[in-house]
This record gives C-alpha cells, structure tokens and sequence, in this order.
C-alpha cells in the first residue's frame, strides 16, 4: 500500500511537471549563450555588526576553462539595486566575497532599499552569471 501511494505522488508530480510550461521551449535548439544564472536565494548581513554580526559569504568556482562573471543584487521585492559588477575567474580559480563589503560601500538610497522593516538587517538575492563581455 505504502509504494503505490509513493507511486501515485510520483505518478502526479511527473505529470504536473510534463504539463507546465516547459514546452514553451524549443527541444534540442542550442543557445547562443549556455543557461548559467546562479541564484543566491536569500542573503541577510546585519546593519551594525557590532549588535548584528551575521553576514553572508558568497563563494564561486570555476571548475575549469575558467570564467567571465556578472552579479547583480536585488531586494526582496525583486527590485535591482546599484550592486553589480564583473569577475574574472581563472581555471579552477575562486571569487568570494561578503556582501557586507559589497554593501558598505552601496549609496544611502541602496542600503535603505536592502534594510528590513526592523531596521536590523540588510535582505535580497543576488543573481550571477557568466557572460562574454563586461555588462
């Protein structure tokens, strides 16, 4: 009884997936440019980090061939704040940062767009990509 309930979920969720929006794509076509947007879905750094020292750590590899990175950040409401930028990872090289730094240095305006209704913290996502060419 247990594996055909497990079955019956697994049955249903495959069928949901097969039936949302993922033939608005087009099979076997090959991109100009390879799907590479990494998600950092949640990031939280304390506004005093004397009272609030938690920060968040952003660490990324580049396994091999090396890499041309784009980052963007955005607030909690989806909105793209003024910090971004651009790195270059080597062959089997790492960037890493804290988005405390990348904050301290944001204007008032960014650090207010960021800052919860506390006051406590700064919260949004960052996105990142490999690209081709400074953006």
């Amino acid at each position: 009884m247990k594996r055909t309930v497990h079955g019956l979920i697994i049955s249903m969720i495959l069928f949901w997936f097969s039936s949302v929006g993922f033939a608005a794509g087009v099979p076997g076509a090959t991109d100009k440019v390879s799907a590479a947007t990494l998600l950092v879905p949640f990031f939280e750094v304390g506004v005093d980090s004397t009272t609030h020292p938690i920060d968040t750590l952003l660490v990324l590899w580049a396994v091999s061939g090396g890499a041309k990175i784009h980052y963007h950040v955005w607030d909690i409401d989806g909105n793209a704040v003024a910090i971004y930028g651009n790195e270059d990872l080597a062959d089997r090289a790492s960037w890493n940062t804290s988005m405390r730094s990348l904050i301290s240095s944001a204007s008032a305006a960014v650090k207010t767009a960021l800052t919860d209704a506390s006051g406590n913290y700064y919260r949004g996502f960052v996105t990142i990509d490999v690209v081709t060419a400074d953006t």
